[in-house]
């Protein structure tokens, strides 16, 4: 009996990382990106209690940005995320897109009514205050950016 309930949590465990890897999307950065990203993700030194993680937008239709963060590992709950940049050896969740600012709300549960939403939800906006990067599709960097930036 205790050989058929191991045989089960291993194969449901093996069924989880599996369920996970094949759920999540990766991304794969231009070759000059990723460089410089893990360039900037080894200056900073950070602590085991520390992860990094990116946020991602479309500038326009020529240029991303993406930002470098880091936050104590119990402060963000990256179980559920399903985003995911490759740097180096590293896989680096994504915890927000552009869209999340301009279409989401911190408050799910006042929403306003159909019909009648603009003006009832509260939008929010990000001063992001590390390091990022602009670049375009091909890889060439526009933008280095340092410090608190307010997004545009």
């Amino acid at each position: 009996m205790k050989k058929i309930i191991l045989f089960f949590i291993l194969c449901l465990s093996f069924y989880n990382s599996y369920s996970q890897e094949i759920d999540s999307i990766i991304y794969i950065l231009p070759d000059k990106v990723e460089i410089k990203l893990n360039e900037r993700i080894e200056s900073m030194n950070l602590p085991d209690s520390y992860e990094v993680a990116f946020s991602l937008e479309r500038t326009d239709s020529l240029y991303f940005r993406i930002g470098v963060k880091n936050y104590p590992k119990n402060s963000i709950t990256f179980s559920n995320i399903k985003r995911f940049c490759i740097v180096n050896d590293k896989t680096i969740p994504i915890i927000s897109f552009d869209y999340d600012y301009i279409f989401g709300t911190p408050y799910p549960n006042k929403i306003g009514k159909f019909g009648k939403r603009e003006g009832e939800v509260l939008r929010r906006t990000v001063i992001f205050e590390g390091y990022e990067i602009i670049f375009d599709r091909l890889g060439n960097i526009h933008r280095e950016l340092y410090g608190v930036q307010v997004p545009k």
